[in-house]
């Protein structure tokens, strides 16, 4: 029995009782190509004759072939066309067709009959049998839904898609992380040295305001000082001042007394009021300027001022903080917050004490620096950020803040400021401790309203330190608001990326899985398949143009064989 191979013609002598079934395989040995063969209906064993079980199930080749009535009638080819085309199509011969000797068997060799091999050995031969278990057959085929292969695992189509989205977003996120990380630092860098810069510059500004109220001041007292130690000094400028005795204001008998006793002093602090009157009207952060005496005679610049003392009985001027700090001191001083008789506001005062040429005390000479002022000018400070300043003195003591009022205390009353050195911060209060050592620097501490900066830098002149605080949640805001928009740009990315990468993933697979289910038909024995699209120009289109190649080639293979 002769076979030829259907790819490159090769022809091979068969020994059809080698065939086990009813029909075997082997491959070409010239071209690698699978070659069926048919064993004859007349060798067919009864048992190979019989019908499948479930032929409704069972994609057999072989049976479809056989069952097969609707091939195409095709001119059968003449003797002398096959022998003048060695290499043609050959159909396979019948029992009844066979070479009787061997020189009718070389009639028909090519010019290839020396590569030819004699399948004799059933090793040679695979079985095209399927194999039946019970009555269901187990078809080898793989699975067709809807058009496209069944795929056990992740598809091409996924995998396409998860790099191509895992690439951008990983680009992507790490570009945004970096930036929004850079910029969160270079924000609080900047701001950091903002701070230290906006509070050393007003720390130096104010240090300007209060050395020039303590220079006046200390003016005054040496202007009080040779004053007082005049005699040439006759004339009353009427301005009014008051006369205290031990207790309190003097009234009656003992007032007639002490003003007679103290007429000169008198007439000497009268002038020195006249002066206090011209430095306060000119200088914008001074409320009040006054003197008292040793002898308990006070005079204040505004005479406003001096009616509402005088109704004050339980006042005394000696019994002051203003006048008790200086005299104890020797020095210039400037209080803590009390509550001013005359303005009932919160106020701190600058005092020096008045001294003769001969060292004797003779008074004590102050102004009050009303803490309003301090506030509208210190509170104020706009430095981009939402923030805040605020004054401590050297025993940590807070002297100005947002939200420091005196409520219902009395000016007989001692005002009791914060201390920011005893607070359950221990952040803050280190550095609070640096801040009364008279330091300038930054630090950073934890709150509420989360992380706080506190730049900071010395007012020596007033013996305080001046704070600022920022928050670094607004420092650092454009930071989060470029992080906020790269999320919502990456966000907008991977929808994006999905939908190219599942349209990109598609224009792959797609033909893959046409080609795919072609051959799966294929293989099932079906074979008027139409030739697919051949629009594509890339590899994909080079597979496709090869497929529909071999389509055409089995279609004309098999209308022969018909």
């Amino acid at each position: 029995m002769l076979k030829s191979c259907e790819q490159c013609g090769k022809r091979y002598e068969i020994d059809p009782l080698d065939i086990k079934g009813k029909s075997a395989k082997f491959k070409c040995k010239g071209c690698g190509n699978l070659v069926t063969i048919e064993k004859p209906k007349e060798l067919l064993q009864p048992s190979e004759t019989e019908p499948w079980s479930d032929s409704s199930n069972s994609q057999d080749f072989d049976q479809a072939f056989e069952q097969s009535n609707d091939w195409p009638e095709i001119p059968e080819v003449s003797e002398d066309s096959a022998s003048a085309d060695p290499g043609a199509w050959q159909e396979p011969l019948g029992p009844d067709d066979w070479p009787e000797t061997a020189d009718s068997y070389e009639s028909m060799e090519t010019d290839e009959t020396d590569e030819m091999y004699d399948v004799q050995d059933s090793s040679d031969l695979v079985s095209d049998e399927v194999v039946v278990d019970g009555s269901e057959m187990q078809d080898p085929t793989m699975d067709i839904i809807a058009g496209k292969p069944k795929i056990k695992g992740l598809s091409l189509k996924f995998k396409i898609t998860l790099i191509f989205v895992l690439l951008v977003l990983f680009s992507v996120a790490a570009i945004g992380l970096i930036a929004s990380f850079q910029t969160h630092k270079a924000l609080a860098k900047q701001a950091e040295t903002h701070l230290q810069q906006v509070a050393s510059q007003k720390s130096q500004e104010y240090g300007q305001i209060f050395n020039r109220v303590k220079d006046e001041l200390e003016g005054m007292a040496a202007f009080a000082a040779k004053t007082m130690e005049r005699d040439d000094i006759t004339t009353d400028l009427g301005f009014g001042s008051l006369v205290y005795g031990k207790d309190g204001p003097a009234e009656g008998q003992e007032l007639a007394e002490l003003e007679k006793k103290l007429n000169s002093e008198i007439l000497k602090v009268q002038r020195v009021g006249v002066a206090l009157q011209s430095v306060v009207e000119k200088n914008p952060y001074l409320s009040l300027g006054y003197i008292s005496t040793d002898n308990a005679l006070t005079l204040f610049s505004n005479l406003g001022v001096l009616e509402k003392i005088r109704t004050l009985k339980t006042y005394h001027p000696h019994k002051r903080p203003w006048f008790i700090g200086a005299r104890k001191s020797k020095r210039t001083i400037w209080t803590d917050l009390y509550v001013d008789a005359a303005s009932d506001e919160l106020t701190v005062t600058c005092a020096t004490p008045v001294y003769l040429s001969d060292r004797a005390f003779k008074g004590v000479i102050g102004f009050d620096v009303l803490l309003q002022t301090i506030k509208d000018d210190i509170l104020t400070l706009d430095i981009g950020y939402n923030s805040y300043a605020f004054l401590v003195n050297k025993e940590g003591l807070v002297l100005v803040k947002p939200g420091i009022e005196k409520g219902d205390l009395q000016w007989d009353k001692a005002f009791n400021s914060e201390n920011w050195l005893k607070t359950d911060n221990h952040e803050r209060n280190a550095i609070i401790r640096d801040m009364i050592r008279m330091k300038a620097g930054i630090g950073t501490y934890d709150s509420n309203e989360g992380v706080n900066y506190i730049a900071y830098a010395p007012i020596e002149s007033m013996n305080v330190s001046m704070g600022i605080v920022a928050f670094q949640k607004d420092v650092v805001k454009p930071a989060t608001d470029m992080r906020n928009l790269i999320i919502l740009v990456l966000a907008g990315v991977l929808v994006i990326a999905i939908i190219i990468g599942i349209v990109l993933g598609n224009t792959i697979t797609r033909p893959i899985n046409k080609l795919t289910v072609m051959v799966d038909l294929m293989s099932q024995g079906q074979m008027d398949l139409e030739v697919l699209s051949e629009d594509r120009k890339d590899e994909l289109g080079v597979l496709t143009k090869s497929f529909n190649r071999l389509i055409i080639s089995l279609k004309m293979a098999l209308s022969r064989r018909g």
